[in-house]
């Protein structure tokens, strides 16, 4: 992001939150002399009386403009400012995805040295393949794997591209010419799936 956009960004949030802080302070008060002041707006013989907001309401909104502000020096969100604590979503990600190797890797590969075959078998193996399915094939190929209009039915004998494991994987890693997607990595997981 060039530092034009940077203190563009900075300019309309600071003018933001000063407007904001302006109009909230400036309808604060009001003439108490006149207990009976309107807006000046009627309908159907009902007119809006032009009061006060109630305090707890008034302090809501303080408390809603210091925390925005807070998060702003703490959080980036304010041009290239990168903020307090250097939060990034890569960095956040990174972690996850640290964390996950830790924790499944050694499944992971235990798994990836087996045999197709043999690995069909397992029944948590089928429990994770049938999550795995229902959030990333369910959409076009159905819940049931029977396909719908324009998607292949993954049930029956009838397949373009082979049934056989090596061709499967294929599919699935490298996508097919028509609507199939590489799904080579996992949406979320950065687990491959060589």
């Amino acid at each position: 992001m060039t530092s034009f956009w940077s203190y563009w960004i900075i300019g309309l949030t600071s003018l933001f939150l000063v407007g904001i802080s302006w109009i909230l302070l400036a309808n604060r008060r009001r003439d108490e002399t006149q207990t009976d002041q309107t807006t000046g707006h009627a309908h159907d013989g009902i007119e809006e009386y032009d009061n006060p907001l109630p305090a707890w309401w008034f302090y809501l909104f303080v408390i809603t403009i210091v925390w925005s502000i807070a998060y702003l020096i703490v959080y980036p969100g304010m041009g290239n400012y990168a903020g307090l604590i250097g939060w990034t979503q890569e960095k956040q990600h990174a972690g996850e995805v640290s964390a996950a190797e830790q924790r499944y890797g050694e499944l992971r590969s235990r798994y990836l040295a087996m045999p197709v075959e043999e690995i069909a078998q397992d029944p948590a193996v089928r429990k994770m393949g049938m999550r795995i399915f229902g959030n990333n094939c369910a959409q076009c190929h159905g819940a049931d794997g029977k396909g719908r209009f324009g998607f292949p039915n993954l049930t029956d004998d009838d397949w373009l591209y082979g049934d056989s494991p090596d061709a499967i994987k294929t599919s699935v890693t490298q996508g097919r010419r028509a609507a199939m997607p590489a799904w080579g990595i996992f949406w979320g997981t950065g687990v491959s799936l060589r």
